[in-house]
Parts: structure tokens; C-alpha cells; sequence
């Protein structure tokens, strides 16, 4: 086994494409897809606006890490945001909310795949 320092490292100054690719193909499956459920809108024009979607946010990297971070921020606050609208409009109970944080339960004929699917959402690579 080698020491740590010793392992090479891929430096994406050499190939810029590096950055760009695995961007692209981390944006436009999940963003094609989602916009084709959501809004019946076909994959390939979902492929092309996750494409722009991409490049917009590497170009943005040309004005500074910090732009980048608070473009990034603002679409978190924009999406809890979204969340919280959510949570109002279906006005869950106080009680079901501490039951289901402390004490989760698999209800369902689908609750199985849907805890997996849930799993392969967060732990992605």
C-alpha cells in the first residue's frame, strides 16, 4: 500500500474537461428526469437545459468562489424555503411530526422501496 503522499492525485488544471464532466453528468440525468415528471417536459430538452444549468454555474467560478457559494446558497434557501411552504400548507400535527422523527415506522406496500430509494438519494457518489 502506498503512503498517502505518494498516491497520485488528479490534478483537473491538466484537463479542464475533468471538472466539466463529471459537473454535466452529475446535473443532467437528475435534472432531465425531474423536469420530465414534474412538468412533462421531454428528456432531451431537460438534457439541454441541465447543459446550461452546468455551464452557468462553472462560468460563474471565473467571478470568484464566493459568487459561486452564494449562488449555491441562495438555491438551498430557496429550496428549504419550498419545504417549509409545504409543511404549512399540510398542516401536520405537532405529534406526528415528533412521532416521525424519533420513531420511524415502514407503512405500506411500497415503504420498503421507498426507505431504499431514499437511501440511494442520499448516499450517492
Amino acid at each position: 500500500m502506498l503512503p498517502i503522499h505518494k498516491i497520485p492525485s488528479l490534478k483537473v488544471e491538466e484537463n479542464p474537461y475533468i471538472d466539466v464532466s463529471l459537473a454535466y453528468d452529475f446535473y443532467s440525468r437528475r435534472t432531465a428526469f425531474a423536469l420530465h415528471i414534474l412538468f412533462k417536459v421531454p428528456i432531451w430538452i431537460g438534457v439541454l437545459l441541465a447543459g446550461l444549468n452546468t455551464l452557468l454555474l462553472l462560468g460563474l467560478q471565473r467571478y470568484g468562489i464566493r459568487k459561486l457559494e452564494g449562488v449555491i446558497g441562495l438555491l438551498v434557501m430557496v429550496l428549504g424555503c419550498c419545504f417549509f411552504t409545504v409543511i404549512i400548507h399540510a398542516k401536520p400535527s405537532a405529534e406526528e411530526i415528533l412521532t416521525g422523527m424519533f420513531v420511524p415506522k415502514l407503512n405500506g406496500p411500497r415503504a420498503t422501496s421507498d426507505a431504499i430509494a431514499l437511501l440511494g438519494a442520499l448516499i450517492m457518489p
